[in-house]
């Protein structure tokens, strides 16, 4: 099981990167057996896909990193993100992640119907005891704070096909 951050190269993909300040624009959980499960803004939100590519813009580069945990962590997390799918893809959180929309709509939220990528998948292992990020709300994290956690190991990276 391995945390995937992504390089996205799309016009949203960048207007997330630059707003955040780095390098990641989507998170997602490459799951042990196969698979991947993610918050995904295009279709039916949280989703379980067959690879890392699919939907993604071909040729995005996509960081691997592995966070040491127990099988019955691994357990946890992957329950956590199968429970999750179907969820909606919240827009709202997205749009507080822009410093002028936050005037508009507020501060924080935490909508438990709705999730965007990096918030499933900080919910997932924190729920497994895992906390990547101290003093940080799920629906706070962007995929480029996700990818600052001390815990998150580079594993290696692999391009989108």
């Amino acid at each position: 099981m391995q945390i995937a951050l992504y390089r996205g190269v799309s016009l949203t993909s960048k207007l997330i990167r630059l707003q955040t300040r780095g390098p990641y624009s989507h998170a997602a959980v490459s799951l042990t057996g196969g698979g991947l499960i993610e918050s995904w803004q295009f279709g039916k939100g949280v989703r379980e896909t067959k690879s890392l590519s699919d939907g993604h813009t071909s040729g995005t580069r996509v960081d691997l990193f592995d966070v040491q945990l127990t099988s019955l962590q691994e357990e946890v997390v992957e329950t956590y993100l199968r429970s999750q799918v179907g969820k909606k893809y919240d827009w709202i959180t997205i749009l507080r992640f822009l410093t002028i929309a936050r005037a508009f709509i507020g501060g924080s939220r935490d909508d438990p119907d709705k999730l965007v990528c990096s918030e499933l998948v900080f919910e997932a292992y924190f729920l497994a005891d895992k906390i990547l990020l101290e003093r940080t709300k799920p629906h706070e994290v962007s995929p480029n704070l996700l990818g600052r956690s001390p815990l998150l190991v580079f594993s290696h990276s692999v391009l989108t096909t």
